[in-house]
């Protein structure tokens, strides 16, 4: 377990866990901020159903660490404690993880289509229980508060097969390109709104690979590739862009083919295209300062296998 939380950078992974340090996220986004109180920098956001160790509490506010260990402020009411016996009991759950296009909604019944009916929003990357139910083309789901709901049986994929499947570039770039035009949003990775290491770290979940949160910490895992070479780079590799001066990155896009890459662009303000090409008039002008490659390099450092994560499995 150490080991796996190790490679996420999680600096408390060799501290006991107490039953009163679970929780789990209960709305389909929960923002993570860099301190308390609503106006405070967003910082990530953490999907429904993922577990999150609950650091210290605040009046309605708790520091936690999340998935990737990552450290911030969320309110309290937008998570459910669980006591580590039911934190257990979770994982030997029949589990299904959002897997649709984009958000959907569940409804109180399995033919509800009024507005009044719903109970929640989803986005993918959320996880919930199976009711093990499925009418009127809606699986019934239990909420991580224990609410029921109904939603889209397609929009769901069981959480091993989620965990494990094969990595396929293709359908890793039809994960970004899901996020075509969603707005430029600074500490966003939901389709709610993406940062751009949002994007890349929303596209490789939905792979089932966990990557880490910032830019600056994605460009030191994997398999460092020849930045100037972007001839030789292959769909799915990271391109890193800053400062030529300081050398510190501050940007990051996914490559696809012939030059393209896809990226939350904060000139834009939103998800778009742009080329590595200097002869393409979608040439940016960006300093490369690196490129790495994620696939084969999961489970070293900063890049787990879902089916690898202690708090998932």
């Amino acid at each position: 377990m150490n080991r796996i939380l190790a490679l996420l950078a999680c600096a408390c992974c060799v501290l006991g866990l107490s039953a009163e340090q679970w929780a789990q996220v209960n709305t389909s986004v929960a923002h993570v901020r860099t301190a308390k109180g609503h106006a405070q920098e967003l910082c990530t956001q953490e999907y429904m159903g993922m577990p999150v160790k609950v650091l210290e509490k605040d009046g309605n506010w708790s520091r936690v660490e999340t998935t990737d260990g990552y450290n911030g402020w969320v309110t309290s009411n937008a998570l459910v404690e669980k006591t580590q016996a039911e934190f257990d009991a979770w994982k030997k759950q029949p589990r299904m993880v959002v897997t649709s296009r984009g958000e959907i909604e569940s409804y109180k019944t399995p033919t509800a289509t009024d507005p009044r009916s719903v109970v929640t929003d989803l986005v993918p990357n959320d996880i919930v229980v199976s009711g093990d139910k499925v009418e009127n083309g809606r699986l019934l789901i239990i909420l991580p508060d224990g609410q029921r709901a109904w939603a889209d049986a397609s929009a769901f994929t069981p959480i091993r097969e989620w965990a494990t499947q094969d990595f396929d570039s293709e359908r890793l770039l039809g994960y970004a390109y899901d996020m075509m035009g969603k707005p430029y949003t600074w500490g966003g990775n939901s389709s709610k709104g993406l940062d751009c290491s949002g994007l890349s770290k929303n596209s490789y979940l939905r792979m089932g690979i966990f990557l880490l949160r910032d830019a600056s910490m994605q460009a030191k895992t994997g398999k460092q590739l020849d930045k100037d070479n972007w001839q030789a780079f292959e769909q799915g590799d990271l391109l890193f862009f800053g400062s030529k001066q300081t050398g510190r990155v501050t940007h990051v896009g996914i490559y696809d083919k012939d030059g393209i890459f896809i990226h939350s662009n904060g000139l834009t303000q939103r998800v778009s295209l742009n080329s590595m090409d200097p002869a393409s008039p979608d040439f940016p002008g960006y300093t490369t300062l690196g490129a790495v490659r994620i696939h084969g390099m999961e489970d070293t450092h900063g890049i787990v296998k879902a089916i690898n994560h202690p708090w998932l499995f």
